[in-house]
């Protein structure tokens, strides 16, 4: 023997023959369901968690970020709010289903879209980027010292705030 190392080939019918995995799960109703929707829905509910966070609001934030999560690990497709509902994902009441609903028909998420144009929230996002910083010091880099974004931020590094 030369040393070489032959893997065994899989035995009729065990696990890995004739098995691809497709990107797109089964159709339903004739159209094509892509998983990427669930990451998608998940990362627009992350992003209203974490303003929502931002302004103080710890209820609001913690239901997106629930609804986040048990979307993210969902087994199945996403096809709309109330088919949310029905699979039983933790969060996802009346309203988060008819944001889910939106995301799904637009791809975007209008009340995310109004948040991000404002420059107070916009700054609290890219602030609250930086380990250590909070809403509350966020806030308070914003208001009390002007600091908008980390570009803002690296050239105060060395000035005592």
């Amino acid at each position: 023997g030369g040393g070489r190392v032959v893997s065994p080939s899989p035995r009729p019918g065990g696990v890995g023959v004739g098995v691809s995995s497709p990107s797109v799960s089964p159709k339903l109703d004739g159209v094509s369901v892509d998983m990427s929707i669930n990451q998608k829905l998940k990362k627009i509910l992350e992003d209203m968690s974490k303003i929502e966070q931002g302004k103080g609001d710890r209820f609001r934030a913690n239901a997106y970020r629930k609804a986040a999560k048990s979307i993210g690990l969902a087994r199945e497709a996403v096809t709309s709010g109330s088919h949310a509902k029905r699979m039983g994902l933790e969060g996802v009441g009346g309203k988060i289903a008819d944001k889910i609903d939106e995301i799904i028909r637009t791809g975007k998420l209008g009340k995310l879209e109004r948040e991000l144009e404002d420059p107070k929230t916009y700054a609290l996002q890219q602030l609250m980027r930086v380990h250590g910083i909070g809403p509350v010091l966020a806030a308070d880099l914003f208001e009390k010292h002007g600091i908008t974004d980390l570009d803002t931020l690296r050239t105060h590094t060395h000035t005592p705030l």
